[in-house]
């Protein structure tokens, strides 16, 4: 059993896919079978050896399988054996949703001060009039925010609402940036090496 005081990679997968779960109010079958079905999508089963029960007319006997096997694999508390394969976390990671994924990578990565960040999403419009309006307002919030820190003795609620605001204009700064990364791509343009972001 494990008992560290810092989260293990598992123990982070497992919390995420959990939080995702419950998030859509599924069981364990059906989020399995979406990680199941990410994995059949990056030819898992060819490229890592790891083979799911394959359809059958026993529809709930499978999945019941599958996701007593992918749970077992997320339980490093209770044992400290049959864990997650490595060649199993892309999978898991192709399941869940952008948003989810971003933010489990991200955390898998925090301990050593690395984060992620989306180089494009799917196929969709290109930049929008509301992202570069969201993306003026929360930068000029984020401005304000910051120069409230200039003070000699900045109060604990200042650098929490700077924070806040900074944080939330990356994000609209993220986003934006994956817009025009996605009409570049789709225009065959590629983002030139000076300008790659190393964060």
């Amino acid at each position: 059993m494990r008992h560290e005081s810092h989260k293990t990679l598992i123990a982070i997968l497992r919390e995420h896919t959990s939080a995702w779960r419950k998030s859509m109010d599924w069981s364990r079958e059906t989020m399995a079978e979406h990680i199941v079905a990410a994995h059949e999508r990056l030819n898992g089963p060819a490229s890592t050896g790891i083979r799911f029960e394959p359809n059958t007319q026993d529809t709930f006997g499978r999945l019941k399988v599958n996701a007593d096997r992918v749970f077992r694999w997320l339980d490093d508390e209770s044992k400290d054996s049959n864990l997650l394969p490595s060649n199993f976390i892309p999978s898991v990671l192709a399941g869940m949703p952008h948003d989810r994924r971003r933010h489990c990578v991200d955390d898998i990565l925090r301990p050593l001060g690395l984060a992620v960040r989306t180089l494009a999403l799917e196929a969709g419009e290109g930049l929008a009039q509301g992202q570069v309006t969201n993306l003026m307002r929360e930068q000029t919030e984020a401005a304000a925010a910051a120069v409230a820190l200039l003070h000699v003795d900045p109060t604990p609620a200042q650098m929490v609402t700077a924070h806040r605001e900074v944080s939330e204009s990356i994000v609209a700064a993220r986003n934006v940036r994956a817009s025009i990364e996605r009409q570049m791509a789709h225009a065959g343009v590629d983002v030139p090496a000076k300008e790659a972001d190393p964060s």
